[in-house]
């Protein structure tokens, strides 16, 4: 079980290419490259969002959050400081500690002493133990019995008018899961903690929840990578321990920077010339009151906009102009076109990629200021040609038995295709890798039972014009690896890659596909696996490339526990996988699959793939189904208790069928 004072200091650096991987040092290390040819950076515009009668962005300002609520003037944490700053500030920042009844509760310190009339700890207090302090006479006559309220009653107060910033001091992540389910969370409010590794594991369980980092001290651009991956959208931080520089590395990795807890009007004005997004204040009623947090005007809130910074490439997150008020933020309903459904009622909407071919048009209905109502209308349409799967790049430890790692994949089509298949270790050491495997071997496999050793061809001309085509990096000329190209037919293919000398280390398996728009009829890759060895506080690495100009749906799968079906003995017994897009962000994460409320859509897509066996209904294998927009990616498979070892299956499966079902899901709240 995962809670607050839990620490994982587990670190892994994913690169995407040949260029961040001569950075890597002695981290973790794949390369994957989009083929140069694939048009991925200018094609990325055939997932279209055309807004019509959009109005320009007109205003921008520093944001505000209410420390405690107007902690200043009321008592802090309590219903009455809520109410009197909610109006004023974009967030209201509460505290949020669990009780003697397994209910949470407003309260940042782990006693009740310095803000009630009790003493104690909070967490040995009954509910009508706490129902009976009083939580404002410390603060005045006029809050004479004020209670301590509920997590639930906080937001419930909160909303009206103004987002929650939620941390959560203690709980387990099923806790905090538990209360997310059970109270209405606004797309908009933002879940914090001090702890890095309890948001990540928060984020795997409900990725449409904003995550935000609490902490002080030294803000490194290695610690800002790592939130990156694990998801982190938001990062709160001491004010005295930024910097223009961390300020502006925070805002190159797409990440919102709020800094605490800022009292003083002149560092107030500093902090904005940094480019700091938003501060932490108990002076709410004093900030509101200077023009550096003046909102705009509600014509500027009547400004739409298409928001990338928090979208996935499973979805697309249409929001209100990022100066609009909260209050107008939160006025604003969304509509399906097709067929008047609401799908949100506050400012954020968030839909899923429609798929090849396919468009869905989205309403939003506000009132403007004088009086009359408003709507816009947003149209998100995907290419007529979906992606296609083009290329696998895993990073291995080399082992024997079931540790020897295999990378395989299926090809469909009416035509042979060639492959350029690399087993790399030699040439690892000029990236800084530490332990590559010296003597690398690779054997291939066909389901027409043909087998064969690959030869060393990082001299001929065929290797070398393939290896420009397909974007991958190039080799040691005097090194060992292993470098061959393929003509395969339709079927099932597998590589195997072992140490010659028995060494073991590092590796790297590599399929690439040919893609020419010359050839007619091409076949396709319909799926990728990797089967490799987990050890301890490790992980497995594997990327792929999405080429467009479309979308591709896709199955991702972490087996663990479902290989004892086949005979593995050594089976990881709790996998959990997360994908991260080029810019090290995790989109989307996975731990016991069948745990997922999808309805539905992953169990269905799990049968079509024609192996639904080794993913068994209640176990602890993982999977994601989702649309991938063109571009590169990396899948990340660990175990759930990092301390664990063992044998464990990735696998990508292109999907066919799935995504009009898809498409009529609704939105995560």
């Amino acid at each position: 079980m995962w809670n607050n004072e839990y620490s994982d200091h587990r670190e892994t650096l994913l690169f995407v290419n040949s260029h961040a991987a001569r950075e890597a040092g002695n981290h973790s290390l794949f390369s994957t490259r989009i083929p140069p040819r694939s048009g991925y950076f200018s094609g990325i515009t055939s997932l279209l969002l055309i807004a019509i009668g959009v109005l320009p962005c007109a205003y921008a300002k520093l944001g505000l959050a209410a420390h405690r609520g107007a902690s200043l003037t009321h008592p802090e944490n309590t219903l009455p400081a809520f109410t009197a700053s909610k109006q004023a500030a974009d967030f209201v920042e509460f505290d949020v500690r669990v009780g003697g009844d397994g209910e949470f509760y407003v309260m940042h310190d782990e006693q009740v002493d310095r803000t009630t009339n009790g003493t104690g700890y909070i967490v040995n207090m009954s509910a009508a133990a706490l129902s009976r302090l009083d939580a404002g006479i410390k603060t005045g006559i006029n809050f004479t019995g004020t209670r301590i309220p509920t997590a639930g009653e906080a937001l419930a107060e909160i909303q009206t008018d103004s987002a929650p910033m939620m941390e959560f001091k203690t709980g387990s992540v099923e806790q905090a899961i538990a209360l997310l389910k059970r109270v209405p969370w606004p797309a908009d409010g933002v879940v914090l903690s001090f702890n890095r590794d309890w948001l990540a594991q928060l984020k795997i369980r409900r990725l449409d929840v904003r995550v935000g980092w609490l902490g002080s001290g030294e803000l490194t651009t290695q610690s800002v990578d790592r939130a990156v991956q694990d998801g982190i959208q938001l990062i709160s931080w001491r004010h005295s321990d930024l910097n223009s520089d961390i300020v502006n590395y925070l805002h190159l990795r797409g990440v919102v920077v709020y800094a605490w807890t800022v009292n003083d009007p002149d560092r107030w004005q500093q902090l904005a010339m940094w480019g700091v997004d938003g501060i932490v204040t108990d002076a709410v009623e004093l900030a509101d009151a200077i023009g550096l947090f003046q909102g705009p005007s509600y014509e500027a809130a009547e400004a739409l906009s298409i928001d990338e910074s928090f979208a996935t490439p499973n979805e697309r997150l249409v929001i209100l102009d990022s100066g609009a008020v909260a209050k107008m933020r939160r006025r604003v309903i969304w509509r399906r076109e097709q067929d008047n459904v609401v799908m949100s009622q506050s400012g954020n909407l968030t839909v899923p990629t429609v798929g090849p071919g396919k468009a869905v048009s989205y309403r939003a209905e506000w009132t403007g200021k004088d009086g009359r109502e408003r709507t816009r209308i947003f149209r998100l349409a995907d290419s007529e040609r979906d992606g296609e799967l083009v290329n696998l790049s895993a990073r291995v430890s080399v082992g024997v038995g079931d540790r020897t790692p295999v990378v395989g994949w299926v090809t469909q089509g009416p035509l042979p295709a060639r492959y350029l298949l690399r087993g790399v270790g030699p040439s690892l050491g000029a990236f800084g890798v530490p332990d590559p495997v010296i003597s690398p071997a690779v054997k291939l496999f066909s389901s027409d039972a043909s087998e064969s050793w690959l030869a060393t061809e990082t001299s001929s001309l065929a290797n070398d014009i393939m290896t420009a085509q397909v974007g991958a990096f190039p080799l040691l000329l005097d090194a060992s690896d292993i470098t061959q190209v393929s003509i395969l037919a339709e079927g099932a293919h597998t590589v195997h890659l072992i140490s010659r000398d028995g060494h073991g280390g590092t590796g790297l398996l590599e399929v690439y596909r040919e893609v020419s728009a010359e050839i007619e009829n091409p076949s396709r890759l319909m799926n990728l696996s990797f089967r490799g060895w987990v050890p301890a506080q490790g992980n497995l690495v594997a990327g792929f490339v999405v080429e467009g100009p479309g979308s591709q749906q896709l199955l991702i799968r972490g087996v663990g526990p479902g290989l004892k079906r086949y005979g593995v003995s050594e089976a990881l017994v709790d996998p959990w996988i997360r994908l991260i897009d080029t810019n090290q962000r995790m989109i989307a994460a996975s731990d016991d699959w069948s745990n997922d409320d999808d309805g539905g859509h992953t169990r269905q897509a799990i049968a079509q793939t024609g192996s639904p066996n080794s993913m068994v209904s209640g176990g602890r294998d993982a999977a994601l189904l989702l649309n991938l927009r063109p571009g590169a990616y990396t899948v990340v498979l660990e175990s759930v208790d990092p301390n664990q070892s063992g044998v464990a299956l990735l696998e990508i499966f292109h999907l066919e069928g799935l995504a009009e079902a898809k498409i009529e899901s609704s939105p995560a709240p």
